[in-house]
Formats: structure tokens, sequence, C-alpha cells
């Protein structure tokens, strides 16, 4: 299967927190991004974007989307109360559980949120901590013949963790849900 994952800059901030990035391209259209979403991945993809940006962006998506959320319960605590303490983003498709084999298996993917604290001094500003990634893989059930094409690769944080999650990969997911559990550096060390 052929999966995608898009985590643009997010509407508004594109110059602010980018502009000096290689791959700076200004305003990203997201009505374009989605339409190449839908047309290419109908496998599955994944899109991230910002809690203020939710209303706009779903009036682009198809109708049978699903909307997840990473709650980050250490954040950014801007001049904005309540605070954005989580970040949506909205899946489409995947591998359908039923396809899986153990059916008794639970991992992170059962969940349609996930908490993890943000990174910090990634050098880019977005950056997905790694328990996010194995999340969002195990959302859209990803497996070793699958491909996950990362639209915006930023750090590369997403292709790095799916070629670590594949190699760890295993029918009953049992050494994912306990690597899982740790927190971000200690993750780290089974790369």
């Amino acid at each position: 299967m052929k999966f995608a994952y898009a985590d643009p800059p997010y509407i508004g901030q594109s110059k602010r927190h980018y502009k000096n990035h290689k791959d700076y391209a200004g305003e990203v259209n997201h009505k374009e991004l989605i339409e190449k979403l839908v047309s290419e991945y109908s496998d599955g993809w994944a899109l991230s974007l910002s809690a203020p940006s939710l209303k706009q962006i779903l009036n682009l998506c198809p109708n049978d989307i699903r909307v997840i959320i990473w709650v980050k319960p250490f954040h950014a605590w801007k001049n904005v109360t309540p605070s954005y303490g989580y970040e949506p983003v909205i899946v489409f498709g995947g591998r359908k559980r039923k396809d899986y084999g153990n059916k008794s298996v639970k991992g992170l993917g059962y969940q349609d949120w996930i908490s993890a604290n943000i990174t910090m001094k990634k050098g880019l500003t977005g950056a997905k901590p790694e328990r996010f990634c194995i999340w969002l893989f195990e959302v859209l059930n990803v497996r070793p013949e699958d491909t996950l094409d990362d639209l915006y690769p930023g750090t590369g944080i997403i292709s790095e963790m799916y070629t670590w999650y594949i190699s760890q990969y295993k029918e009953d997911a049992s050494d994912i849900k306990e690597i899982a559990k740790q927190n971000k550096q200690e993750i780290r060390r089974w790369l």
C-alpha cells in the first residue's frame, strides 16, 4: 500500500518560521495539497494542521476523513487563552484492522489521540516527536511492504522513524507497544 504524510507550514506561518529554510516556497496551497493527497494516495494519508485552521481545512477535505489529536502536555504558551495544547491531524484511509492478522493486538493506533511533548532544538519549528511518529504509523496500520511518502520532510524524522519502525515490525506489535511507552530520549537509543 502507498501512504503519505503531510506536515506543511501552517496557514499564515510559512514566512515567519521558514523563510530561511532551503525549501521555502511561500504559503502552501492547502486546496492543491489535499487534491494531491486524495488523487495520489488512495490507500491513506495524514495531514497535520493547526487548531485555528481546522475549520478552513476541513471544508477542503472529502467526507470520509477522521480528525485525530496530538495532545501536547508541554507546549508553547502564546498570548491566547486557553492555550493551544493540541494539534489536529486529518486522516484518510489506512489499512483496515480486519486485515491485520492478530485482531487481539491493541497498539497506539487504536486511540484517536496521543499525548507527547513537543520537540525542542531540532532546527525546525514543528518537528514531530518519535512517539507521534509511531502512533501515526499505527493509525495508518502500515506494514513492511508499504511505502510512506513524507511530503514535507523538514527534519527528516518521519522517514527516519518509518525506517526504524519497519525494521522493528512484528505481526503482534509487542516490541512497538513496549518501546512506545518510553520517553523520546529512551526511544532514540533503539534507532
